[in-house]
């Protein structure tokens, strides 16, 4: 579920900004809710807290851009051309998150939230592998009613499909 872009080098760059700063991330989690989710998904992906905000901000961002774009070839060029010029990792976490509350009409506190809430329940759904099991153990447990390798069952003797 990462979101990664490629980028083609600029010819005018600006002067590198640091990519997480403390005090930038410190003041979008004042919310005591926010900070643990951030904390929670910092722990399971081995991050600092800043990584794990600025991430999420990131990918709720990227996806709530998609739906602001309208669709069409034409429209779609011109939002690959915009995404494409967004190095994220200069932009601060503050400012990706009052463009996140601004598209969705929420507060900063309520996107910072909602974008670490989202990621962590996609992670915790990813890791999940009860369910998969699940359905392996009730597939190993039917009866094999045709002992016949699947080739055989689907071709003939000129390999052609029955």
């Amino acid at each position: 579920h990462l979101m990664t872009i490629q980028t083609e080098p600029q010819t005018t760059q600006s002067a590198p900004r640091e990519t997480t700063p403390s005090n930038d991330i410190d003041s979008l989690l004042t919310n005591p809710e926010t900070k643990a989710l951030a904390q929670t998904l910092a722990n399971l992906f081995k991050v600092s807290i800043g990584e794990a905000a600025r991430f999420a901000v990131e990918e709720q961002l990227g996806f709530q851009r998609r739906l602001s774009f309208p669709q069409g070839r034409e429209s779609n060029r011109h939002y690959w051309e915009r995404i494409n010029a967004i190095d994220s990792s200069t932009v601060p976490v503050s400012e990706m998150a009052a463009e996140l509350a601004e598209l969705r009409g929420m507060t900063v506190d309520e996107a910072m939230q909602f974008a670490l809430a989202d990621e962590l329940e996609f992670e915790r759904r990813r890791r999940d592998t009860t369910t998969i099991t699940a359905i392996q153990d009730r597939f190993a447990k039917l009866p094999e009613y045709d002992d016949r390798e699947p080739d055989d069952i689907l071709y003939d003797e000129n390999g052609f499909f029955k």
